[in-house]
């Protein structure tokens, strides 16, 4: 009798018995609750995951991993007063709407500040091949509409080989990166960095871009329409360019450095992979989604 008991008790202790792996893991999840109802620090007796860090600037529950590269102090090019050596191109990107920062590209539009020299491209995205090949002259391949991009920059670069300032509408939290990501995509990045002196968000000349065209310009812009956010981006920087006394340089600043603005575009990109993996999220291995820019490619950009 006692013999059997025995079995049944070894039974049991080995029914509620949890592999190390199974510990480890469950141990973490219990220290990563406690964490946020501990914002002055680590609760009493527990220890400190390393892998995990509580941010407090952003109050609880806020974690940063350790191994995530952290973002780099903005970098600035000191533009001088004249900027006869310097050309302005005003840009602006669409994606698919129903994609994260990683989307296709539908439209992409620029202009030379104070010109008239322009460029516009509408793309087909992998599910609407269709509307390129009933309709050539308007929709185009997005490889082909970044060619063309290229050369018509080389083209407003001219002979003086003019240093290109590209400046956008709130441009850093998903335009910038978009088109990184495709130009590193299409291996086309090398080329196009070779254009650029530096990048400027001109959110803070015109925002809320819409409600100030309306306001002092009486015009309807519809932000989803390429072009019709570089008609209004023009108009409004040329309007406080004409109604201030601030240089063009003032109303630019601040111009980011390339290497900031591509080392940025990376860690947003990367950050947004990342995440998509955690909600698992599979894309195509031949996706714009799942392209990843390699650190050396960046290193080759800014020599």
């Amino acid at each position: 009798m006692i013999i059997h008991f025995r079995l049944l008790f070894d039974e049991k202790i080995r029914g509620c018995t949890e592999s190390i792996e199974d510990a480890i893991e469950n141990a973490k999840f219990r220290v990563s609750k406690l964490m946020p109802n501990s914002f002055n620090g680590v609760p009493k007796n527990v220890h400190l995951i390393r892998s995990l860090k509580l941010d407090l600037k952003k109050g609880p529950g806020k974690y940063r991993f350790n191994n995530s590269a952290p973002r780099q102090p903005m970098k600035e090019v000191k533009l001088t007063g004249d900027l006869s050596a310097t050309t302005v191109v005003i840009f602006d990107v669409q994606f698919l709407h129903s994609q994260g920062l990683r989307s296709e590209m539908v439209d992409l539009s620029a202009r030379v500040f104070d010109s008239n020299r322009s460029f516009q491209a509408k793309c087909a995205t992998g599910d609407e091949l269709h509307l390129q090949a009933e309709d050539k002259s308007c929709f185009r391949p997005i490889k082909e509409a970044l060619l063309d991009f290229l050369t018509w920059l080389e083209e407003v670069q001219g002979d003086a080989k003019a240093k290109l300032v590209l400046a956008s509408y709130q441009c850093f939290p998903r335009k910038w990166p978009g088109l990184v990501n495709h130009f590193s995509f299409y291996q086309l990045l090398n080329r196009f960095s070779a254009l650029v002196l530096g990048v400027s968000d001109l959110k803070k000349s015109c925002d809320p871009l819409e409600k100030v065209a309306k306001n002092k310009l009486n015009m309807d812009v519809e932000m989803y329409r390429s072009d019709e956010v570089i008609e209004a981006t023009h108009a409004i920087l040329h309007k406080l360019l004409t109604a201030n006394s601030d240089s063009f340089t003032k109303i630019l600043a601040p111009v980011v450095e390339l290497e900031w603005a591509l080392n940025d575009a990376k860690r947003k990109l990367d950050a947004s992979i990342g995440e998509d993996i955690t909600r698992g999220i599979d894309f195509e291995e031949k996706e714009y989604a799942n392209h990843r820019i390699k650190r050396q490619e960046l290193l080759t950009c800014v020599m």
